[in-house]
């Protein structure tokens, strides 16, 4: 049970887990995963154990619909490349300026770039793992929806693109919850040929 008080009213609710055995802020052997925070320690509450989002109060009790208790990782997969003229192959410019693509998802009628949850091991430093998480991921989906001759051009176009991690924290997400929240790493990989890494539309979803 969760209880917070708030002027003379208490609220409480139930939930199955007692969060006293999870080994929060630390790598959680039995769970196999990292329960750290990008930001740092994280405080827990005194009465229940709860971790405490490190932001505030979110007004949404418990973890909400995230799977995890306190930090939940996931990183963003920012794939950009600049216009180019589909007859020549010339970049496109406008007012002295590149124009910059970026692929974007569909989902619940709204545009998103591609991020996904993830669950770190203790030896990931959640900088290097990143990339190599990615580089599975594209492996895996090219394998499962293209030729092989494909997969391996693809293969050899995205080693040739400039990686760049943009972003590492605390992701501001409506699925966050007082004792649940979204950490997440931000990856750029941006297309240095004129065919670009060629990424098919299905490969992301």
């Amino acid at each position: 049970m969760i209880s917070f008080t708030h002027g003379n009213i208490v609220f409480t609710f139930q939930h199955s887990e007692n969060l006293r055995t999870i080994n929060f802020n630390q790598y959680d052997s039995k769970a196999k995963l990292r329960r750290q925070s990008l930001l740092g320690r994280y405080r827990l509450d005194s009465t229940t154990g709860a971790p405490l989002n490190p932001m505030g109060r979110t007004g949404l009790l418990g973890k909400g619909l995230l799977p995890r208790w306190g930090p939940n990782h996931s990183f963003v997969l920012c794939i950009t490349r600049w216009t180019r003229d589909t007859r020549t192959g010339v970049q496109v410019i406008r007012s002295n300026r590149g124009v910059l693509q970026y692929l974007a998802l569909e989902r619940n009628k709204r545009l998103c770039m591609p991020w996904y949850l993830t669950d770190h091991t203790n030896k990931c430093d959640f900088d290097e793992c990143v990339p190599k998480i990615i580089s599975s991921l594209v492996t895996r989906r090219g394998r499962a929806i293209l030729p092989e001759k494909r997969v391996e051009r693809l293969l050899k176009r995205i080693e040739k693109a400039e990686v760049t991690q943009i972003f590492k924290g605390y992701l501001d997400d409506q699925l966050n919850a007082d004792s649940a929240w979204m950490e997440t790493v931000v990856i750029n990989l941006h297309e240095s040929e004129s065919k670009g890494a060629q990424l098919p539309d299905d490969i992301l979803k």
